[in-house]
């Protein structure tokens, strides 16, 4: 479930990420298309906006054109030579001009036909011109007309012989009378100074009318004549000469108008021709330009409507992406909180069964101790009696000790994976703490015939704060390991401390020269459950959780721990440790081996314990050094006896049936008070936050089970060199040759096996799962002891499915309930544990 969350959720990952990554493709290319399209929409409008050089050409030339045809109209007025010099140049530029636009339509070949019209019309135009000025300089020229006149005035002029003349002479007087006024005015006779040409080709002069007056005129005419009869002669031949230059000049005269209309008609056509033509041109290129602006602006909008088109169908393309990937994505969240939902679901199923394994660890912790406690005990016990083999008893106490280790081992292993693991952290001394690490290992390396080597290079006063039994277990377990793997040869331990003022760093190595560890299996030797391929080539075997433990302690202290080794050439473990560094070399009260000065015990000692077998072990052990006491076997009897003020000292279970511990502590102080006795707690709860709980309720210490004799007597303050100098020749009990002690606990657990089978039923068909559960565990622990433990294990699992609210079936327990008592029948017949066949 956890892989497929996290593809589902790199899916969506995944997705997302192409999504945004198609969006910004979009955005760039709709960028792209819109700026290609804006600059092709600017050159579009700069080409429309940028007027056409044909067009300005052809509109300059029809300017030239326009402006030559006035000044040819000024100048054949004015007449002046200079300026028909002018006119000639401004054609010839009008030429070059043609010539130019000529050039510009190189592929038209109507348009260059016309030009080269205009060119042709523009020559004729020229020499027309030239033509029409002569012929208006002959027409106003006054030479001939005035050779003409002159010869008109020899004749009239021309002297003769002189005669008797006879003249006449007219004499007229005008006499005007205007009111009562007369007045005598000379009328001028209107004369009309306009020169031939104009009064020929001008309008008629308008008359300007007079004023009106009313008048009155007398004409008076008087008469004079005188006769010449020569000059009558003369007069007729002259008459005739003057008609006859006066129609000749006549003719001449109408010659050279005709000839003047006709050039000036010319003129007027081909201007005419070639204004036409030029307006053709202009008509054309402007419509060319219009064209072209017509089909500048269709491709403008067809750019407009491509890229409007191309961004939609980009827009588009994305959404339909868009909208798949948001189908898939919410395809993705749907699943994704179905797997949430399975996992908060599987969380919540973990948490239940971590809480389930807390509690059966627990348990567990609780049996497994139990048992070995009396097999741990009794060893012992035995080993100081030398009535049995050493061999036999130092195998049976070192097999039990090595299960109590893995015990202790799985249930660091569980705290650790937990994270229930809490560090105390106090001043201590490392040396010291070294020390009293290397006095307890040097005994198992001597045992191996190894030497265990211990250097210390230890800077300033040596105090630092820090967990000292996190440490403690750290070389116990480096150590631990480097015995038992080495076969001969050496155990070398290194511990140096470097300060940094307000920080000590801890290094730790440990070094062996056993068998060395296989390269690829260096990685895998710190995982859970995990050996190397030599870890159990000797005798011991092992969980294979202490090097785990140890990289997880090193770990949680900000630590690291690494190793060297090569097959053959033994290993290397070396550990770093950043710790704070203590003013004060005070050592960890932990540390100490000693609370209090040691003396002679005094006073009595109560033991209260539902387990026959534990009450019997301390039995034995106090009985050795003359220790009063006396033992129960329920609280109730407890409270139910008188209280002896003797007694300085009580022991009590926690887990018993009617009361546990904390309940009974509780009574026992209301019932004899808070001072002079010290009560402590014997229990197989060894988790720290049950620890913790336990000492809560008032309890003065704890002995954890299995604990050793050793143990006992350290918590009741007695050397046990002392104890050994008070032991007496009391005869101890022997489990495995005695008969007689033998006899005693099969009776034991035959009594009190079947008194709890009898409550197990009553309680059951009551529902006090309570109490099932409580005999349940007493049945399971005292047949464990007995060595049944396939009997014991399904005792146990019915313990915890109960606890677990699991209630089991009728015929589930009438089926254990019969199996213990053809087991109470087996040990009656055959009357010894050896003996007995458990199954």
């Amino acid at each position: 479930m956890p892989t497929r969350n996290m593809q589902s959720t790199e899916s969506v990952r995944r997705k997302v990420i192409f999504v945004f990554v198609s969006c910004a493709i979009a955005l760039v290319l709709a960028w792209i298309i819109s700026r290609v399209a804006f600059t092709e929409m600017m050159d579009t409008v700069d080409s429309i906006t940028i007027p056409d050089p044909k067009l300005e050409r052809v509109s300059r030339i029809s300017r030239d054109i326009m402006r030559l045809d006035q000044l040819q109209r000024s100048q054949a007025f004015i007449g002046n030579g200079t300026s028909y010099k002018s006119f000639s140049r401004e054609s010839a530029k009008i030429q070059l001009s043609l010539d130019s636009l000529s050039h510009s339509y190189e592929g038209s070949s109507i348009q260059q036909a016309r030009i080269d019209s205009i060119k042709t019309l523009l020559r004729e135009r020229d020499n027309l011109f030239k033509s029409y000025v002569k012929v208006r300089e002959k027409v106003v020229d006054s030479h001939v007309f005035s050779e003409q006149l002159q010869s008109l005035s020899d004749i009239l002029y021309e002297p003769g012989p002189d005669s008797k003349v006879v003249t006449t002479e007219r004499k007229r007087r005008t006499t005007t009378i205007a009111g009562d006024t007369s007045t005598v005015t000379a009328v001028p006779i209107d004369s009309d100074d306009r020169g031939f040409f104009s009064r020929l080709f001008g309008r008629k002069k308008e008359e300007q009318p007079l004023p009106v007056v009313e008048e009155r005129r007398m004409v008076e005419e008087e008469l004079e004549t005188v006769v010449d009869t020569i000059h009558a002669t003369r007069r007729d031949s002259t008459l005739a000469r003057i008609d006859s230059i006066v129609q000749r000049f006549q003719t001449l005269q109408q010659q050279q108008r005709e000839q003047f209309v006709d050039r000036e008609l010319q003129l007027t056509v081909v201007s005419n021709t070639l204004i036409s033509n030029m307006l053709s041109i202009l008509h054309s290129v402007e419509n060319e330009a219009m064209q072209q602006m017509e089909l500048d602006n269709q491709q403008a909008k067809s750019v407009v409507n491509d890229s409007v088109w191309r961004i939609s169908a980009i827009i588009l393309a994305f959404f339909i992406i868009t909208a798949i990937m948001l189908y898939l994505i919410l395809g993705d969240i749907r699943r994704n909180n179905a797997y949430r939902l399975a996992l908060e679901a599987a969380k919540e199923e973990a948490e239940y069964h971590a809480a389930a394994k807390q509690r059966f660890l627990a348990n567990m912790s609780h049996e497994l101790r139990t048992p070995l406690q009396s097999i741990i005990g009794y060893s012992e016990q035995l080993k100081q009696e030398h009535s049995v083999e050493d061999a036999k008893i130092d195998a049976i106490y070192q097999s039990s000790e090595h299960l109590l280790q893995i015990v202790n081992e799985i249930l660091d292993y569980s705290r650790i994976t937990s994270g229930k693991i809490v560090l105390n952290e106090r001043p201590f001394s490392v040396e010291d703490l070294a020390n009293s690490v290397v006095a307890v290992m040097k005994t198992q390396a001597q045992a191996k015939g190894l030497t265990l080597d211990f250097n210390t290079r230890i800077l300033g006063l040596g105090g630092v704060i820090g967990d000292a039994f996190r440490i403690k277990q750290i070389l116990f377990n480096l150590l631990s390991n480097a015995i038992k793997f080495t076969d001969q040869g050496k155990v070398t331990l290194n511990v140096s401390t470097v300060v940094y003022t307000e920080k000590t760093e801890l290094n730790i190595v440990v070094k062996d020269t056993g068998k060395g560890i296989p390269t690829e299996d260096l990685e895998r030797i710190f995982n859970d459950f995990e050996q190397s391929e030599n870890a159990n080539s000797g005798v011991y075997f092992g969980s294979g959780l202490g090097l785990s433990i140890v990289k997880a302690i090193c770990e949680s202290m900000h630590g690291d721990i690494r190793v060297e080794s090569k097959k053959g050439y033994g290993s290397v473990f070396k550990v770093n440790i950043p710790l704070q560094t203590s003013r004060t070399t005070t050592p960890e009260a932990s540390l100490r081996t000693n609370r209090q000065p040691v003396k002679p015990f005094e006073g009595h000692i109560w033991i209260i314990d539902d387990d026959r077998l534990i009450l019997g072990l301390c039995k034995n052990i106090l009985s050795k050094r003359h220790i009063p006491y006396r033992c129960f076997t329920s609280p109730n009897e407890v409270l139910s006896t008188d209280w002896d003020p003797r007694v300085t000292t009580v022991l009590m279970d926690i887990r018993m049936p009617e009361m546990n511990g904390m309940e009974l502590n509780r009574e026992l102080r209301k019932k004899i008070g808070m001072d002079g006795v010290t009560i402590y707690a014997c229990t197989a709860q060894v988790l720290p936050e049950e620890q913790e709980q336990i000492l809560a309720q008032g309890f003065d210490g704890l002995l954890l089970k299995p604990f050793k004799e050793a143990d006992l007597l350290h918590l009741l303050n007695i050397a046990p060199s002392d104890a050994a100098s008070k032991q007496t020749e009391i005869s101890l009990p022997q489990f495995a040759d005695d008969e007689k002690q033998a006899s005693e606990i099969i009776a034991l657990y035959t009594r009190d096996t079947a008194d709890d089978i009898a409550a197990l039923r009553e309680n059951y068909k009551t529902q006090n799962l309570a109490s099932v559960e409580l005999l349940l565990h007493r049945l399971a622990g005292r047949t464990a002891q007995i060595g049944a433990d396939k009997i014991a294990f399904q005792l146990r699992k019915m313990e915890i499915d109960v606890r677990s609210g699991d209630i089991p079936g009728e015929t589930a327990l009438e089926s254990i309930v019969s199996q213990l008592t053809d087991l109470i029948l087996q040990l009656q017949i055959q009357g010894t544990p050896q003996e007995a066949n458990f199954g």
